[in-house]
């Protein structure tokens, strides 16, 4: 399937699909970058994982850990939607 925007025809998109459990639940939200920027995968995943690493997502103030952090906008917001 192809998306027509601006700048073009888009046919792939890359990014990550965040799964994340907490609170007795499981969520999914997913993270891209803009689509005309060339990204790896596999290192946004790594990055995902670094920024995360030792985190609890069972506490309370998970998403203001997250931003004392600095997580990027977009890797934040696919880590909230899980």
């Amino acid at each position: 399937q192809e998306y027509r925007w601006a700048k073009g025809v888009q046919r792939e998109r890359r990014g990550l699909l965040v799964r994340a459990e907490a609170f007795g639940a499981e969520g999914f939200g997913e993270s891209a970058p803009p689509i005309h920027h060339d990204v790896d995968p596999h290192a946004l995943a790594q990055e995902a994982r670094a920024l995360i690493a030792g985190l609890d997502a069972n506490r309370d103030d998970f998403l203001a850990e997250l931003d004392a952090r600095g997580v990027p906008p977009r890797t934040r917001c696919g880590i909230a939607a899980a």
